[in-house]
C-alpha cells in the first residue's frame, strides 16, 4: 500500500495504473493497424499515378513506428512497477499530440485543406484517445483530453490551406477508398470496445465501493462511527501489528445495578440500559472520545490525540452532571435514582485489531487500562462519585475540586498510585 493513501485512494490508484497498462497494449495495436491499413491502401499503380503516397508511408512508418514505441514503454513501466500517476498526464499529452500531429503531416503532405481533415484516417483515432481517458477515472485529465484534442483540429482547419494547382479529386478519392474506410470503422470498434472495457472496470469498482459501504455501515452499528472511519482508513497489516499512543481511559459504572435489576422486568432493564448509554454517548460525542466497548452497566471510553487528560476529566464531570439530571427526573417520575462511578488514567497502551479471522476486534490494551477499571472500582470505596490518578491532574494542570484519598497499590501493577477523589453529587434519594 502507498505511504499517505487510504485504502480507497490505493483502490483507484491501483485501477488507474492497471488502466494505462491496457491503454499501452492499446496503442500497439492501433499503430499495427493503422501502419497496416496504409500499405493496404495503397499498391504501385497508385505510387506511380500519385509520388506523395510515398511520402505519407515514410510519414505512417515514423509516426507508427513512435506510437507503438509509446505504447511499448508504457507497458513495460507499468509491469516493471515504476509508471507513477503523474505520468498518465504525460502519456495521455502524447496521445492528443500523437493525434494532431499525424493528422497535421498528413493534411501537408497530401495538399488537403484543414477544412477538409475528417478524410484523414489518422482524424478517426480521436474516439480512441477520449476513450483512453474514460479508463482513467479522472475528470481532469478527461477534460484535458477534450480540450487539447478540438483545440488541435480547430486549429488544423484555419492552419492548413489548399495550393491552388493541385488536383484534389484523385486525392479524395483515395482518402475514401474501401481501405481507409476500414481503418475508420476499425477505429470507431477500438473506441467502443474500450468504452465497454471501461463500464465493466466503473462496474467492479462501483461493487467494491457498495460493499465497502455495507460494510462500513454494518460496523457503525457494532462500533463508534469515529472509530469505523480510523480503522477503514487505516493499513490493516498496521491495525493488526498495533501501535502503542498516549491515550486516557475512562470507566463508567453504574452503583448497585445488580441488585436494582433483580426481579425486574426484561423489557424495563433493557430500556433503562439504553437510556444510559445514550447519554454517555452524547457526553462522550461531545468531549471528542470514543467508546470502546460496553460491559453490561460498564462503558469504556478511550480519549487519543491531543490532550486527552483534559477531555478525560471533562468529560467525567459533565457525565456526573448529566447522570445527575437523569437521576432527578426519574426521581420526579417515581423511579428509583441513578448514581455512577468513574475512574480515569492515563498513559501508554497498545492499540490494535487482536482476535482470528472470523472475529476481529479493535481493542488498546495495556496497564492504563487496567489501571483505569481499578479506579472505577475503588469509587464506592472511597465513598467518591469520580476518581483519577495524579498523573492526569499533573498533564491537565488541574487540581481544583480534587481531594487526595491516598497513595496505593492497585492489584495487578507493581508500585503505587496516588489517587485523587471528587465528589459532585449528593447521595440520591427520592
Amino acid at each position: 500500500m502507498t505511504a499517505g493513501l487510504s485504502p480507497q485512494e490505493e483502490l483507484l490508484r491501483r485501477a488507474q495504473i492497471d488502466a494505462e497498462r491496457v491503454v499501452a497494449l492499446l496503442r500497439m495495436l492501433v499503430a499495427l493497424a493503422l501502419w497496416g491499413g496504409v500499405i493496404l491502401a495503397i499498391d504501385e499503380f497508385t505510387l506511380e499515378a500519385q509520388p506523395y503516397l510515398k511520402t505519407q508511408i515514410i510519414i505512417a512508418n515514423v509516426m507508427m513506428g513512435s506510437y507503438f514505441l509509446l505504447g511499448a514503454v508504457s507497458f513495460l513501466a507499468v509491469r516493471a512497477g515504476v509508471f507513477r500517476r503523474w505520468m498518465i498526464w504525460f502519456v495521455a499529452t502524447a496521445d492528443c499530440g500523437f493525434l494532431i500531429l499525424n493528422t497535421w503531416l498528413s493534411l501537408k503532405n497530401t495538399s488537403v485543406p484543414g477544412d477538409m481533415l475528417f478524410l484523414m484516417p489518422a482524424v478517426w483515432l480521436a474516439p480512441l484517445v477520449l476513450a483512453f481517458s474514460v479508463l482513467r477515472f479522472n475528470p481532469r485529465i478527461q477534460a484535458y483530453s477534450v480540450a487539447l484534442i478540438v483545440a488541435g483540429l480547430a486549429s488544423l482547419c484555419f492552419v492548413v490551406k489548399i495550393p491552388g494547382d493541385v488536383d484534389m479529386l484523385p486525392r479524395i478519392e483515395t482518402a475514401l477508398a474501401a481501405p481507409p474506410n476500414l481503418i475508420r470503422l476499425f477505429m470507431v470498434f477500438l473506441a467502443g470496445m474500450v468504452l465497454v472495457f471501461a463500464a465493466f472496470r466503473t462496474n467492479a469498482l462501483l461493487r467494491v465501493s457498495i460493499a465497502a459501504t455495507k460494510e462500513k455501515a454494518y460496523l457503525t452499528r457494532y462500533l463508534p462511527r469515529k472509530l469505523v472511519e480510523d480503522l477503514t482508513a487505516a493499513d490493516p497489516e498496521e491495525l493488526r501489528n498495533g501501535q502503542l499512543c498516549e491515550a486516557a481511559i475512562l470507566f463508567a459504572d453504574i452503583r448497585g445495578f445488580t441488585r436494582w435489576a433483580e426481579g425486574r422486568a426484561p423489557e424495563e432493564i433493557g430500556a433503562f440500559i439504553t437510556e444510559f448509554r445514550e447519554r454517555v454517548e452524547h457526553v462522550t460525542k461531545a468531549h471528542g472520545g470514543v467508546i470502546d466497548k460496553y460491559i453490561g452497566d460498564a462503558a469504556m471510553v478511550l480519549f487519543m490525540d491531543g490532550s486527552v487528560a483534559e477531555r478525560g476529566l471533562a468529560c467525567g464531570n459533565a457525565l456526573l452532571r448529566e447522570i445527575t439530571l437523569w437521576s432527578e427526573l426519574r426521581c420526579e417520575q417515581g423511579y428509583t435514582p441513578v448514581r455512577i462511578g468513574i475512574g480515569l488514567h492515563q498513559g501508554e497502551v497498545l492499540a490494535g485489531v487482536v482476535g482470528t479471522e472470523e472475529r476481529l476486534e479493535y481493542t488498546v490494551l495495556g496497564d492504563t487500562v487496567n489501571i483505569a477499571s481499578r479506579l472505577q472500582e475503588q469509587c464506592k470505596q472511597a465513598e467518591v462519585d469520580f476518581i483519577t490518578s495524579e498523573t492526569v491532574l499533573d498533564s491537565a494542570a488541574v487540581q481544583e475540586g480534587w481531594h487526595f484519598l491516598r497513595s496505593e497499590k492497585l492489584r495487578g501493577r507493581v508500585g503505587e498510585i496516588r489517587l485523587y477523589g471528587l465528589s459532585t453529587v449528593p447521595e440520591n434519594r427520592c
